[in-house]
């Protein structure tokens, strides 16, 4: 990251939107994750022990978009101290 704000391809706001755009990724990606687990694990647990159980996608939708609120919110404040950061400090400090 900081050799691309160095290089000058990305500035300030650019550099909030691939942070922002990394956490909404990852946040999906591991709900969806999540998501499957759980639901292969209640099929097994259900299979196994002969309980009523159907996929609600309604509520799959809830978690997922729960997952990516929680992901961005998290993701906001480092994308936002990121976009401040002088490049040439944050080179000579690693």
């Amino acid at each position: 990251m900081t050799v691309e704000v160095t290089s000058g391809l990305h500035a300030g706001e650019q550099v909030i939107v691939q942070f922002i755009l990394e956490a909404a990724l990852l946040s999906v990606l591991g709900g969806t994750v999540g998501l499957g687990v759980v639901h292969g694990l209640t099929v097994v647990v259900t299979d196994t022990f002969k309980l009523p159980y159907e996929f609600d996608t309604s509520i799959a939708m809830l978690a997922l978009g729960s997952a990516l609120l929680v992901g961005v919110g998290a993701g906001l404040p480092p994308a936002l101290r990121a976009s401040q950061i002088d490049p040439v400090q944050a080179l000579r400090s690693q």
